[in-house]
């Protein structure tokens, strides 16, 4: 028997609808397990997308995947651009105030938004 494509698309796509941020990055890095990644790949995603959340979080937003905009994505990535501590968050690292984020840390939080 042979499953339509186009229906599990569709079933996928619902399933999402109903998803919140949490649950997107759990698939998401599920996904990558089956894929190859190793575990420190889906940690850095882990990291910098949990970042994201907390970021909504903080803003009141609902998590909800189908409420998430580009101006979500945007705002957040303006609140990066305008932190003045640097691993303020990092497992082995201590806070540096007064020190911006380097782009390269931007462009990582940018990459794993996509």
């Amino acid at each position: 028997m042979s499953t339509n494509p186009r229906s599990v698309e569709s079933l996928r796509l619902k399933e999402a609808k109903l998803m919140n941020l949490s649950q997107l990055v759990e698939h998401f890095v599920r996904h990558g397990q089956i894929a190859g990644k190793s575990d420190q790949t889906s940690n850095w995603y882990v990291r910098r997308l949990g970042a994201f959340e907390s970021y909504l979080k903080k803003q009141g937003h609902s998590l909800r995947v189908t409420q998430l905009t580009l101006g979500d994505a945007e705002r957040y990535i303006g609140f990066l651009l305008s932190k003045d501590t640097r691993w303020a968050d990092h497992p082995y690292h201590k806070p540096d105030v007064g020190q911006r984020l380097s782009m390269t840390t931007i462009h990582g939080h940018v990459r794993s938004l996509r």
